[in-house]
């Protein structure tokens, strides 16, 4: 892995953390009934935060 790739990896784990820490003061907004579209958004967000981080284990 180069000094790039390795930037990047960081960057994400940096981006996964900022999700989870911010996740336990939005979830309680997001969970309103108003809100469904929102929820699920953010949902797809940590979801495809989550792939990335898995697909670049593999590499």
């Amino acid at each position: 892995m180069d000094a790039k790739q390795k930037r990047l990896l960081l960057m994400l784990n940096g981006t996964i953390i900022t999700y989870e820490t911010l996740s336990e003061e939005l979830l309680p907004l997001l969970y309103r009934l108003e809100n469904g579209h929102l929820l699920t958004a953010f949902d797809l967000i940590g979801s495809a935060l989550h792939w990335m981080r898995q697909e670049t284990e593999k590499a």
